[in-house]
């Protein structure tokens, strides 16, 4: 398995996509410190920034399309054949492909944060909250993989075309996105309900309980919402449990392609 994790790792010298993806940690906090930064803001306006559209809306979606590159790739090559013959089992290579999307999520959030960090060193805004933001985007960068989990199952189930899967990537991140920002299905409790179950908006109800509400209209509502904030062991331990339940029907379904 490591073999196989260092090899993936070894081939991104030809895989610009996943530069590139990368590159965009870098652009969105710069695109949002030159077109929407105020004076008054501070560090935690900028991070959350990079939570709340950053990731959910640009790092869920790039996750996905990898997803479809990594699991086409070797089919499309006619790799696939020479490697079944080493023999390699699929369910290796399948959870090979699958860790190098979490180590391209953990990059992605740390170098958003880096970014954001450095943007607010040069503008000399209040840096409060620094190491627990970096925790928090340690936490979002395996968070935001596994929030990606279910789409990726979907892409490879479908194995479309490179195009047809971002289609189906931007769809689930928007649809999460609306999802996670509508007051009905998040100011539910801990349960059996689509603020419980649906990748997004459980992580909105995580993570909006480390953000400081400035003004009254703020306040009042992240007091309204406190009693509905998902407590961190649930958090992980639900989007855990479906992330292992589509590695699994990850592999299932790479077992079954032929080559």
């Amino acid at each position: 398995m490591v073999d196989l994790f260092v090899c993936e790792i070894l081939k991104l010298r030809r895989r610009k996509l996943f530069f590139l993806a990368v590159l965009t940690a870098l652009f969105f906090p710069l695109a949002f410190n030159v077109l929407m930064g105020k004076p008054n803001d501070t560090f935690e306006d900028q991070i959350t920034v990079c939570y709340q559209f950053t990731g959910y809306l640009i790092q869920i979606p790039l996750i996905v399309v990898l997803a479809a590159q990594l699991f086409s790739q070797e089919q499309e090559s006619g790799a696939l054949k020479n490697l079944l013959c080493v023999p390699v089992a699929r369910a290796a290579l399948a959870t090979g492909k699958l860790l190098l999307l979490l180590l391209f999520s953990m990059v992605y959030s740390l170098s958003g944060y880096l970014t954001t960090l450095c943007f607010a060193l040069l503008r000399g805004l209040p840096l409060g909250g620094v190491a627990l933001h970096l925790l928090l985007s340690a936490a979002c960068g395996y968070l935001f993989f596994a929030a990606a989990m279910p789409c990726v199952l979907l892409v490879v189930f479908l194995n479309k075309s490179t195009l047809i899967c971002v289609i189906i990537a931007f769809f689930y991140a928007t649809l999460n996105y609306i999802l996670a920002m509508s007051k009905p299905v998040i100011f539910q409790p801990t349960g059996l309900n689509m603020g419980t179950l649906l990748p997004l908006p459980l992580l909105q109800r995580w993570l909006t309980q480390f953000f400081s509400a400035a003004g009254e209209q703020s306040r009042a509502y992240h007091a309204a919402f406190s009693p509905y904030f998902s407590s961190t062991p649930a958090c992980f331990a639900v989007l855990s449990a479906e992330a292992a339940l589509c590695l699994a029907a990850i592999v299932r379904v790479y077992n079954r392609r032929e080559a």
